[in-house]
């Protein structure tokens, strides 16, 4: 992996969220203001994944690499090191060997006009009554064709694209006599690998939409930073 990370200026190794790298949105460190500063925070970043990776290896690390948890922009450094190893930009990658081999026509990093009636709003926490309230411009931002694909991410689709692809991780790797994984590759994946006895430094739960109150809203070019997302309503028939 050391030789790996060579092909990314400023980076000498890396991990997923134990990697020690943070988000700015999360608040709750003095390191998190720096990454705002550098413009991480609830919007996407400016500039291509190769230049955001860049200006992440310039920041300060929350603490030592694998020695706790803490939600990160790790995945847009393991996106980029996809492009240095594949030698294919991201989304490249992922359409060659992750949707188009899963059959997920419907999945892509922006929304196309023909699919744009079909869009779902995103709902957030209304900050007075604490009731889901949907955000009216909290989508808008998957119509942007100019949207630059990053590691942590970005892709929107159909409920139903979606399934196929945990599907393909509840067979272990394979559906439709597609592989995409090792039966083995998958276990590593769904163990435990944060340091023994050590607590994540923030809990959080698992969401399938943004919990960011309308008073957070953003520029509607800039989407909010979800891991999942799953947001047209049908699959394309």
């Amino acid at each position: 992996i050391e030789q790996v990370f060579k092909g990314l200026p400023g980076w000498i190794g890396g991990r997923r969220d134990t990697s020690g790298l943070t988000e700015g949105f999360v608040r709750a460190h003095p390191v998190d203001e720096l990454y705002r500063r550098a413009g991480f925070d609830w919007g996407y970043p400016e500039g291509t994944l190769d230049e955001v990776c860049t200006r992440l290896a310039g920041l300060p690390l929350l603490f030592q690499p694998g020695t706790e948890w803490n939600y990160s922009s790790s995945f847009d450094v393991l996106g980029r090191l996809i492009e240095v190893v594949s030698g294919q930009s991201f989304d490249d990658y992922l359409a060659e060997h992750v949707l188009d081999p899963l059959g997920m026509d419907d999945t892509g990093w922006y929304v196309r006009p023909e699919q744009a009636p079909r869009l779902a709003h995103l709902y957030g926490v209304h900050p007075s009554t604490g009731l889901a309230t949907a955000l009216d411009d909290g989508a808008l931002g998957a119509l942007d064709p100019e949207y630059v694909p990053m590691g942590g991410g970005g892709l929107v689709g159909s409920a139903h694209d979606y399934h196929r692809f945990t599907q393909m991780l509840v067979l272990g790797g394979e559906l439709d006599g597609v592989r995409l994984l090792a039966p083995g590759t998958v276990r590593f994946m769904a163990s435990n690998h944060l340091p023994g006895g050590v607590p994540p430094r923030r809990r959080w739960r698992a969401t399938r939409s943004c919990a960011c109150s309308p008073a957070s809203r953003t520029p509607t070019r800039r989407r909010r930073r979800c891991r999942t997302t799953t947001r047209c309503a049908a699959p394309r028939r």
